[in-house]
């Protein structure tokens, strides 16, 4: 069995803010299994990332959903440029 590769952080804050775009506001659980990351690693990872103002979290019929914020959105353009360029070297 092939084994696969663990995914760098960079790798995964871009898979994150790509299924917020693409699908739009989720909870966090949804998104955890989305990114197949165990919840207490996502949820250490959200608050890292709504420090720095690429998420948000509000409350929409007394559930909490993660939203990416327009910051957001220029990081995912970002790196997805970044991944490419890694990817291109072989280094990705």
């Amino acid at each position: 069995m092939k084994r696969r590769r663990p995914r760098s952080k960079a790798r995964i804050v871009y898979e994150l803010l790509l299924a917020l775009q693409r699908r739009g506001p989720m909870a966090p659980s949804r998104l955890a299994t989305l990114l197949g990351l165990p919840y207490d690693r996502l949820s250490s990872l959200l608050d890292e990332l709504q420090r720095r103002g690429l998420v948000a979290r509000r409350e929409e019929g007394g559930h909490t959903v993660v939203e990416a914020t327009e910051e957001g959105g220029r990081a995912l353009a970002s790196l997805a440029r970044a991944l490419r360029v890694l990817e291109e070297l072989g280094l990705e």
